[in-house]
C-alpha cells in the first residue's frame, strides 16, 4: 500500500509532538494491527547494527535481531509509542554494552518490522545514477514482515508473508488494520490504545481497499505457493540473537 503525502507528513508531525522517531510510531502501529487481528501481547523483531568495536578487523555484515515488546500498561496510543520508544533505545544501547536483558533476547516475536527511511543517492562515482529496482523476494524467514520505505514524499508499505503458513486472511486483515490503525492515531493523537486497536478491527468492504504496493505472498522454502490454510503466527518465532553474513 502507498500512503501519500498527507498522511507521512502527519506520522512526522506526530512524531515531533511525541518526542520519539518515526520507527516507534509505526511500529506501535503495526502491533495494534496485529492485536486487532487476533495476535495476543504482539512483539516485533527488528534488525539493527551488531558490529562492536573489537569487530573493527573483520569484514562482514553483522546483524543483531532486537525485540520490541507489546505495549505493557500504556492506556493511550501515546503512551505506547513513548513506551515503544524507550525500548527501541534501550536496544541500540545493549547492541554495544553487555546487560541481562541483552543476554536474554530469546522471547518470542510475532512479526519482523523494517523501516528504511534514509535517503538514497541519486548519483555514485563517475557521474553515474543511482536507482533503486524493487525485488519480489522469492522465500522469507519470517511468517509475516511489515517493510515500510520512506521515498521521501510518501511511505510505501509491503507485507511480506508466508503463505504456506499463514494463508491470506490474516495478513490481508493485519494489512487492512495497519491503515486504519494509522488514520485513527492521527485524527485524534490523544486516542486510547483500545480505541485505536478497535479502529484496526473493523474490516473495510473489498472496494474500499486502495490499489498499489501492499501484499506478498512468498514461500518460507521456495518459490511462491498458493494459500492455503497454515498456522496462526501466534506463537511467534523464537530463534533469536546474533546473525553475521
Amino acid at each position: 500500500m502507498v500512503l501519500p503525502a498527507d498522511v507521512r507528513d502527519g506520522v512526522l508531525a506526530a512524531c515531533r509532538e511525541l518526542g520519539v522517531t518515526p520507527f516507534a510510531y509505526l511500529a506501535t502501529v503495526f502491533q495494534a494491527s496485529l492485536a486487532a487481528a487476533g495476535v495476543t501481547a504482539p512483539a516485533l523483531g527488528f534488525p539493527m547494527a551488531g558490529r562492536t568495536p573489537s569487530d573493527e578487523g573483520l569484514v562482514g555484515c553483522f546483524i543483531r535481531t532486537a525485540v520490541l515488546p507489546s505495549a505493557g500498561h500504556a492506556e493511550t496510543f501515546a503512551d505506547a509509542v513513548r513506551e515503544a520508544g524507550g525500548h527501541v533505545v534501550a536496544a541500540l544501547e545493549h547492541g554495544t554494552v553487555s546487560s541481562d536483558t541483552a543476554a536474554r533476547g530469546r522471547a518470542a516475536y510475532h512479526a519482523w518490522f523494517v523501516l528504511q527511511n534514509t535517503p538514497t543517492a541519486s548519483s555514485g562515482p563517475g557521474g553515474t545514477s543511482v536507482e533503486p529496482v524493487p525485488q519480489q523476494p522469492a522465500t522469507t524467514k519470517f511468517a509475516l514482515t511489515l517493510d515500510v520505505t520512506d521515498t521521501g514524499s510518501q511511505l510505501v508499505c509491503w507485507f511480506d508473508f508466508a503463505a504456506d503458513v499463514l494463508g491470506d486472511e490474516l495478513p490481508q486483515r493485519v494489512a487492512d488494520g495497519f491503515r486504519a490503525a494509522l488514520t485513527a492515531a492521527l485524527a485524534d493523537p490523544g486516542a486510547a490504545l483500545d480505541e485505536v486497536r478497535a479502529a484496526a478491527a473493523v474490516r473495510p468492504a473489498p472496494a474500499a481497499r486502495r490499489a498499489g504496493p501492499g501484499l506478498r505472498s512468498v514461500s518460507r522454502r521456495g518459490p511462491a505457493r498458493p494459500a492455503g490454510t497454515g498456522r496462526h503466527p501466534q506463537h511467534g518465532h523464537d530463534k533469536q540473537g546474533d546473525e553475521t553474513s
